[in-house]
């Protein structure tokens, strides 16, 4: 059964804790009054495992780095029901190679797209931005992910047959065009 604590403000949070220990994963929501905290906080008193040499990890969180969401539209509010319902993405900048969950809880919608110039994808919160090419808005929790965005079919010669052998095949999606250059003497290479 749920404890629940008598909050002096008007805002509730809940808190998504993951922490690798070892080869163990822990996963455990917080929930506490007020805003969503970006200190570091001992949580160590309220995770739920066995081994209690785990303990130490829990000492010094940084919520900044925890996933977080708040509410005030009713007392209790900061149920985990509440936290699955919440938009979350992927975020990545252009100069990372891999995206990391989202922290905060996004508006609307998620983006995905690629950024020409620096030939990257950038995913994110909100809409897709202006400067983005092949970028797709969508809605649901993680929706922003590469498959999801468009590709386009190639043709490609095989180099080892002669005569060479012409084929197909579906190019990365941060690829936006086809080429065919052909050498001095009107071999193509496509």
């Amino acid at each position: 059964m749920a404890s629940y604590k008598e909050c002096n403000e008007s805002n509730c949070y809940i808190a998504k804790i993951e922490e690798k220990v070892r080869d163990k994963k822990i996963q455990q929501y917080h929930y506490d009054c007020g805003k969503c905290p970006t200190d570091i906080l001992d949580l160590s008193p309220y995770i739920k495992i066995k081994d209690k040499s785990f303990l130490n990890k829990f000492k010094h969180i940084d919520m900044s780095k925890m996933q977080c969401a708040e509410c005030s539209n009713s007392p209790a509010c900061n149920a985990d029901t509440y936290f699955e319902k919440k938009l979350f993405c992927w975020e990545r900048d252009v100069k990372k190679w891999t995206p990391t969950k989202g922290r905060r809880v996004c508006g609307e919608s998620c983006f995905i797209g690629v950024d020409q110039s620096k030939m990257g994808f950038v995913q994110g919160c909100g809409n897709c931005p202006s400067n983005l090419k092949k970028c797709l808005n969508c809605n649901t929790p993680y929706c922003n992910v590469i498959n999801k965005l468009s590709t386009i079919k190639c043709h490609y010669l095989i180099s080892k047959t002669k005569p060479f052998v012409k084929k197909e095949k579906i190019c990365h999606p941060l690829h936006f065009s086809c080429y065919i250059a052909k050498d001095i003497f009107g071999r193509g290479n496509v």
